[in-house]
């Protein structure tokens, strides 16, 4: 299993951090020292206790949690193509909606989306690649810690998907404040707005081995 699956791209807040960041890390030899400060590090094993103990540290409050199946599950949203961190767009028809406003753009443009959100939004342009159906997305998911299905309801406005992990640490913690102050924002605004929070880890029902974990070489 090694080697063989790509990370997900990880994004960091807005592109000047982004590009600064580059900076740092091309041109220094404090790589090591900003993934340390990021709190990024190599993927563990996880458990629905060790995901919640996370959050609660950064403080940061959920609900509800939700993970992939299995690893089948897990390396079909790595194909296609989800950032990490990330957000899936649906709304009340089930339809996909797609933030970007070309295939190439970062996830630096989620907050501003979230914040034109209304009723019958039909989002930015008709997705050709990497098009996630609802249908297909749920069916490769499971809430935490109960290993429940997911079901599709009609009673929401948008479905919104977080898409975020442990071992991203600080990254994926700063985008989640951010998405869920707009998400608020939206929620004032009377949209009825249903959020999943899905952890991209490798979870315990996976029931692999640490020695079965891909090496991502952070360090």
């Amino acid at each position: 299993m090694e080697g063989e699956y790509a990370l997900p791209p990880i994004n960091f807040r807005g592109m000047k951090k982004a590009f600064i960041l580059i900076i740092v890390i091309i041109f220094s030899s404090c790589r090591a020292v900003l993934l340390k400060v990021y709190k990024v590090k190599s993927p563990e094993i996880e458990s629905f206790n060790s995901l919640q103990s996370f959050l609660n540290g950064s403080n940061f409050q959920v609900n509800q949690l939700y993970a992939t199946k299995d690893t089948t599950a897990l390396y079909d949203l790595y194909n296609w193509g989800v950032g990490l961190p990330d957000v899936v767009f649906y709304n009340d028809k089930h339809e996909y909606l797609e933030y970007r406003a070309t295939e190439e753009s970062c996830n630096a443009s989620i907050r501003s989306f979230i914040d034109t959100l209304s009723t019958g939004f039909t989002g930015i342009y008709t997705p050709t690649t990497n098009y996630i159906k609802m249908e297909e997305l749920f069916s490769k998911l499971t809430q935490l810690p109960n290993l429940n299905s997911l079901e599709l309801s009609d009673e929401y406005d948008f479905t919104l998907v977080l898409i975020w992990s442990k071992y991203t640490g600080k990254v994926s913690i700063d985008h989640l404040v951010d998405w869920q102050k707009s998400i608020e924002q939206a929620r004032n605004r009377g949209l009825n707005i249903n959020t999943i929070y899905l952890s991209l880890d490798y979870m315990d029902h996976f029931n692999m081995s640490e020695d079965q974990l891909p090496d991502f070489k952070f360090n």
